[in-house]
């Protein structure tokens, strides 16, 4: 027992260690942060899907020097960065680069819980694909809070707790579309409690995005962003 803590701790540390090495955030990040800002400001935000309009918007905002654009974010991404917005350019990258590496320790607790495993085992799995790991905290993507709640559905379903699950595998697909094929998998298994959660949470969040973002920002995305993403393509109007 004694010996799985200190490996636990010890690893748990090395993982904070690489992520603060990492630093801020330099790529992606930048899209949800302006997304946020001009949601703030009280933009038109029928227009996220415009890149030259996005671009300049991101210059002006003061991410010039970043890659910028809203390709096939859904609609509620907008959202995600308000909390750190009033940080500033450096101190919401700063703090989302540490919110990354708390949620990467919860990710391996999930992981080691559902698979009845002690804690450093989940660690040194995901160390070992550190690289992946850097690359994806180097861009800052919104990702690991979506696998996150991925897992731990998982860690639920397995407890027996299948309207959870079912909540959390539908937050995540609101917010990445990779989330989307769990609900036929729940449907062929008949877990009826945990789809309809799943679609329940999806509805509320809909509505939510209507009634924050506006309609043309959401029937542009149904139209004509979701169609090409699910084809493999990027949206340039």
């Amino acid at each position: 027992m004694r010996t799985d803590a200190a490996l636990s701790l010890g690893l748990a540390l090395v993982w904070l260690l690489l992520v603060w090495r990492v630093g801020p955030p330099t790529g992606d990040f930048a899209n949800y942060h302006v997304s946020a800002s001009l949601w703030l400001e009280g933009q038109d935000l029928s227009r996220l899907y415009d890149y030259r309009w996005f671009g300049e918007q991101a210059t002006r905002l003061g991410w010039a020097d970043k890659p910028v654009g809203f390709p096939v974010l859904t609609p509620p991404t907008v959202l995600f960065a308000l909390p750190l917005v009033p940080l500033g350019l450096h101190g919401a990258a700063l703090a989302w680069q540490l919110l990354q590496g708390v949620m990467g320790l919860l990710l391996a607790f999930v992981l080691a819980r559902g698979a009845g495993r002690p804690l450093w085992t989940a660690l040194a799995l995901m160390l070992a694909f550190w690289p992946s790991w850097r690359s994806h905290l180097e861009q800052g993507q919104f990702h690991l809070p979506a696998v996150l709640l991925v897992a731990l559905g998982y860690l639920l379903i397995v407890r027996g707790r299948t309207a959870g699950a079912g909540a959390c595998w539908g937050l995540a697909a609101g917010m990445k579309l990779f989330a989307w094929p769990l609900l036929p998998l729940l449907l062929l298994g008949r877990q009826w409690r945990a789809s309809a959660a799943f679609v329940g949470v999806l509805a509320l969040g809909s509505l939510a995005s209507f009634g924050l973002l506006g309609l043309d920002l959401n029937l542009r995305w149904v139209r004509e962003i979701a169609p090409a993403s699910a084809s493999g393509m990027f949206m340039d109007p």
